[in-house]
């Protein structure tokens, strides 16, 4: 424990409340670096009236940025990029969230020695707070901000500025870390990879055997918004066996519209939509589960996947970047092409066809994943380490 030390922590998601899925993983890394250090965290507020977390081991604190009732910019499903394809009206709040941001975390930067940044809009302005402040500033980078350079000029631009304005650039794949490499060797000594990690409790959990006469249990998580492919899932169902059902966690936007499809395509009655759950119940939705499938059409480095892996589900995923260097295919998982319903429907049925196959894919997803060293655990040490070098660096100065 490290006392003396303060932590500025600035993310655009974040939960506020008990049971919101906002930026769960920003929280969880946030509670395994408070063994070293005292943490102040800095987001959005929603639109809601207050801050429901009891006994956080750091302090949060949310900044207004415009009516209350308006405030639905940064914490829905996909996060401020999905909330803005929602509504083009949005994009009036940003210069709001913008200034609020900055304000907010020039003030709570006084006596921090490192704001740590998530995402490039928070990296860009913590670096200049930074500037400022003479505060050394640490961005993470987890997918959505690079895979949109090759994209968007505007988004090439933040990100060239935000690694410019970072001591460190930190991204959670070695895929993301490649592509800031080749696009910014200028700054490829600020670049580190950092994986994220899982809940160790998830490597103890064990399958419960099916309520119904279900011979394959499947299991998608996540938000429900075009970049995640559910239409491909459901679509490689319709001609699959009836005893293979479909369990739906999450929201978005889609859902109206995925449900409608699973009615007219007939599948209805296999497929469960559970809505938005806490943290807190995913372990029991593994348990209940045999194969996890991932359809996106892009990610940093899922940790729902990773997630999947620890409890020792089969994991059925795209052939990504963010996902390939998890899963080895036909060893810890399977792969298939994006959008590929066809490759998708043969792999559920290969492992509904065989459930020693299942079983192993499970056992040797989860072994790999003790092998890595990927608990939350170790990624907060190596952040820790990191911000060690960065305040070391800064004395010197």
């Amino acid at each position: 424990m490290k006392p003396q030390r303060n932590i500025l922590v600035l993310s655009t998601s974040f939960p506020l409340q008990k049971y919101s899925v906002s930026g769960v993983f920003v929280e969880r890394l946030v509670r395994a670096l408070s063994k070293h250090y005292r943490l102040t965290v800095i987001t959005p507020c929603d639109d809601d009236a207050s801050i429901k977390i009891s006994n956080a081991p750091y302090f949060l604190n949310c900044f207004r940025y415009a009516p209350r009732s308006w405030q639905v910019l940064a914490h829905g499903p996909g996060g401020i990029i999905s909330a803005i394809h929602r509504n083009y009206f949005l994009l009036t709040l940003i210069p709001g969230l913008v200034l609020s941001m900055f304000f907010s975390c020039f003030l709570k930067a006084k006596g921090k020695q490192v704001i740590f940044a998530n995402w490039s809009i928070c990296g860009f302005i913590a670096g200049i707070v930074g500037r400022l402040r003479g505060i050394p500033v640490v961005t993470a980078f987890r997918g959505a901000d690079v895979n949109l350079v090759k994209h968007s000029f505007f988004n090439r631009w933040l990100l060239a500025f935000t690694i410019a304005l970072s001591h460190r650039a930190v991204t959670v794949s070695t895929a993301l870390a490649i592509v800031l490499t080749h696009r910014y060797p200028r700054w490829v000594e600020r670049i580190r990879m950092i994986p994220n990690g899982i809940d160790d409790g998830l490597l103890c959990l064990e399958r419960l055997p099916p309520r119904t006469k279900v011979k394959l249990r499947l299991v998608f998580i996540g938000s429900l918004i075009p970049r995640k492919g559910i239409e491909t899932i459901l679509r490689a169902l319709v001609t699959l066996p009836t005893d293979i059902n479909l369990k739906i966690v999450g929201e978005g936007d889609q859902r109206k519209t995925l449900e409608e499809f699973c009615i007219i395509s007939g599948i209805n009655s296999r497929i469960e939509f559970t809505g938005g759950l806490p943290p807190e119940s995913i372990p029991m939705i593994f348990q209940e589960s045999d194969v996890l499938v991932l359809a996106s059409h892009s990610e940093g480095r899922p940790n729902v996947v990773l997630e999947g892996l620890a409890a020792g589900l089969a994991v059925i995923a795209t052939n990504i970047e963010g996902t390939s260097e998890l899963i080895i295919d036909g060893k810890t998982g399977l792969l298939f092409p994006p959008g590929d319903e066809c490759a998708l429907r043969s792999c559920i049925q290969r492992l509904y066809q065989d459930s020693v196959l299942c079983r192993r894919l499970g056992e040797k997803g989860r072994q790999w994943i003790k092998e890595q060293g990927l608990l939350w655990q170790n990624t907060a040490t190596a952040y820790a380490d990191l911000f060690e070098e960065v305040i070391a660096e800064n004395l010197r100065r």
